[in-house]
């Protein structure tokens, strides 16, 4: 028993029963033969004679069209696509085993200095790129990196699928004392009046409840002694001063903004390890934002990555001051808690200030802060 594979196929004309006779008389095997209307007329013939047919109507001057595979042709050409389907996804799974046993990636987190050693001490235990992970003993690269390194605190090697990760950290060296006898002074950092004195080196130039500017001179790089011979130093110490901080935002009159219209776009792409295919849709917004998910599909480092793509229009809005006034002053209250470092802030005051053509919200707030640095 043969398999036949049939077409079927529109003829437009006049005499259509005419024209089937012929057909059958010429040994073609028609079937499934329906008349549409009187001008219009579709049967099914074997895949095989479908040109031989479609070539004599012509000459009869008949239009003809071909609507496509029936039967037992639809279902091969249909099991075909889903075999090359089938095939790719056995090659992409073959693929990914294959990969995951290979070193695809070496990660290293140390200082710079030491990344070139770090890749000849793993290169001389055969550790390396296209390497095979499973033949990678991470005791043994740690161990390695300990030996082959000076100063190594500790070294920790750890895989993740096709990935080496390699951190190596130093010994710290500790900091080498000052040099106390190095002339040097302690001055104002900005402007304030003394709280409180700590002087641990030098001689202080200030007392508690003084005035003092920015960079004036607080501790003096020189000691007295009881015999009244002095000596240079490195003046150390700390000075607390109640001093005053501000910090001003300025108000935009106008204000340009990227706000959703609605539309979205979603597509997605395959990713195998670090390698991405392209995406199974392009982007039609001029103007968009985007938010992804990824979705494990096997066990294997094979990923599903899922976008999805929001249209944005840029909106041109006409602000006022008084609108916007609340907004400002807690952004200006934010940046001085910033700037100062410190949630102790004493007797706030806003106030809204005129520079040129700009306009600005300032927050003053007085708080205590060490104000000595070295000059």
């Amino acid at each position: 028993m043969s398999l036949s594979f049939k077409t079927q196929i529109q003829v437009e004309g006049l005499n259509l029963c005419r024209a089937v006779c012929e057909l059958e008389n010429l040994g073609f095997e028609l079937s499934d033969i329906r008349f549409l209307d009187k001008k219009r007329i579709t049967f099914c013939v074997k895949s095989k004679e479908c040109a031989k047919v479609v070539a004599y109507l012509k000459k009869k001057w008949y239009n003809t069209e071909i609507i496509g595979e029936v039967g037992l042709s639809k279902i091969f050409k249909a099991f075909k696509r889903r075999a090359i389907a089938f095939s790719l996804i056995v090659v992409a799974i073959i693929a990914a085993v294959i990969l995951s046993s290979t070193c695809l990636e070496i990660e290293i987190n140390a200082p710079e200095e030491l990344t070139s050693g770090i890749v000849a001490a793993l290169e001389e235990i055969g550790v390396k790129k296209g390497c095979n992970m499973r033949s990678v003993d991470l005791d043994e690269t740690e161990n390695a990196l300990c030996v082959s390194l000076p100063d190594v605190k500790y070294a920790f090697a750890e895989k993740k699928g096709s990935k080496l990760f390699i951190t190596v950290e130093m010994l710290s060296t500790a900091p080498q004392p000052d040099d106390l006898t190095v002339p040097r002074d302690i001055v104002a950092s900005c402007d304030g009046v003394v709280t409180r004195i700590l002087v641990l080196n030098g001689t202080p130039l200030v007392s508690v409840g003084d005035a003092v500017k920015k960079g004036q001179v607080l501790i003096r790089g020189q000691n007295t002694f009881a015999d009244g011979t002095e000596e240079t130093a490195t003046a150390m110490g700390e000075v607390w001063a109640e001093t005053t901080c501000s910090h001003s935002v300025r108000f935009m009159p106008t204000t340009i903004e990227s706000t959703p219209t609605g539309n979205v776009l979603r597509r997605k792409r395959l990713k195998i390890f670090n390698y991405f295919t392209r995406y199974d849709r392009e982007i039609e917004f001029k103007e968009y934002d985007t938010q992804t998910t990824v979705k494990k599909l096997f066990p294997l480092g094979i990923t599903v990555e899922y976008q999805t793509v929001f249209e944005t229009k840029t909106v041109v809005r006409e602000n006022t001051l008084e609108s916007c006034y609340e907004r400002l002053k807690l952004q200006a209250y934010e940046g001085l808690k910033a700037a100062t470092g410190s949630n102790e802030l004493q007797e706030i005051v806003y106030s809204t200030d005129t520079v040129g053509n700009d306009t600005f919200i300032t927050a003053k707030a007085k708080i205590i802060k060490n104000v000595a640095i070295g000059g």
